[in-house]
């Protein structure tokens, strides 16, 4: 039987599963929006293998093998780059959903960014259309001034359920009910500021305050050789890449994230889904989620602040409870699902129909 629904391949990279860009394509692939569109995954190797000649074709020849109306992308890092390069040699249209830039790097040499930036040009110029996640990457004038730009479609969220508290994480990690958990989820790098997070935890004295960490990246294994030299084991747990992170978020009392940067953050946006108070940076798209009614904004790298209202938090279970809801119902009410998906269906229909 022959299916009719417009084809759109969304880019999904492989060992990227730790990411906020994965989990946006995945989730869109999995929503309502499957009824009307024929949503496929297209499994693509990082920037690093896509510079191989060989690998970057073979990648060509599966988007022309597929024939989509649409090929979806994550990003306008180099991974972005080479993904328009490679529409462009299929023919394909494309959208362009930018999470993130390479020139936020923080420990990117200079030169390294002149050329990323000429790159993100050329990703830029040459989408069909082209969307940022949050109103932060909205107001970047490289993107609001072109006439390709869609505007903010936020990250969608997964569909709303109720959520009750669970102690399986606990019980795991041999983790008492008196004790206060700190949870944290994302990639484990310098840029998502957890070396700023190590620096909270021995500012955090209290032995009672457990962190629970889920995630991999470049500064876990340091952080986890830092653990045992100071005998954190009963205090820290790293726990590697988890696909059960609702048991983990659960099994919390608080978020903490203390990113240099980040254009949303999903990882916020799952906690606030489990009612939990986020302590996190004050940087880029992140005050849209945790805003004066629901949540602390804390200004990058001040491990004072951060271990001061970690600390009181921990003392008032009150405190936890209220500011969790109150957050629960600004994300609710802002990152509406079926809102943000109508703003998918209308950008895809603008795409596939070139309407206007």
């Amino acid at each position: 039987m022959q299916d009719d629904r417009p084809k759109i391949l969304l880019t999904l990279t492989i060992g990227g599963e730790n990411g906020g860009p994965y989990t946006s394509h995945r989730r869109i692939i999995e929503s309502e929006l499957s009824e009307k569109y024929n949503l496929i995954p297209l499994m693509i190797p990082n920037a690093r293998r896509l510079r191989n000649p060989k690998t970057f074709f073979s990648v060509v020849k599966k988007i022309k093998v597929e024939r989509p109306d649409i090929v979806q992308i994550t990003g306008l890092q180099l991974e972005g780059f080479f993904m328009m390069l490679a529409c462009k040699f299929a023919k394909v249209k494309t959208v362009v959903a930018v999470h993130g830039s390479s020139l936020d790097a923080i420990e990117l040499p200079k030169f390294k960014k002149f050329i990323l930036k000429i790159l993100e040009k050329y990703t830029i110029t040459n989408a069909t259309k082209i969307y940022g996640v949050s109103d932060f990457v909205s107001s970047w004038d490289r993107l609001e001034k072109k006439i390709n730009y869609f505007g903010t479609i936020y990250n969608l969220p997964e569909e709303y359920k109720e959520i009750k508290k669970s102690g399986d994480i606990r019980r795991e990690l041999g983790i008492s009910k008196e004790d206060i958990v700190v949870v944290s989820t994302g990639r484990i790098t310098k840029d998502k500021g957890y070396d700023v997070f190590w620096n909270v935890i021995q500012k955090t004295k209290s032995d009672r305050i457990k962190f629970i960490i889920a995630g991999d990246g470049a500064f876990r294994k340091e952080w986890g050789e830092a653990i045992i030299s100071k005998g954190y084991q009963d205090r820290v747990f790293l726990l590697g890449f988890r696909k059960d992170i609702d048991v983990i978020l659960s099994g919390g009392d608080i978020f903490m994230i203390c990113s240099k940067h980040e254009t949303l953050c999903i990882s916020v946006l799952e906690a606030a889904m489990h009612s939990l108070p986020v302590v996190a940076t004050n940087t880029g798209g992140v005050p849209e989620i945790v805003g004066e009614d629901g949540g602390f904004l804390i200004e990058n790298g001040n491990v004072d602040e951060f271990a001061k209202v970690i600390q009181v938090l921990a003392d008032n279970v009150d405190l936890r409870i209220t500011v969790g809801n109150q957050l629960n119902q600004r994300v609710l009410k802002k990152f509406d699902r079926q809102n943000i998906l109508s703003q998918l269906d209308l950008l895809y229909r603008q795409v596939v129909y070139l309407e206007k």
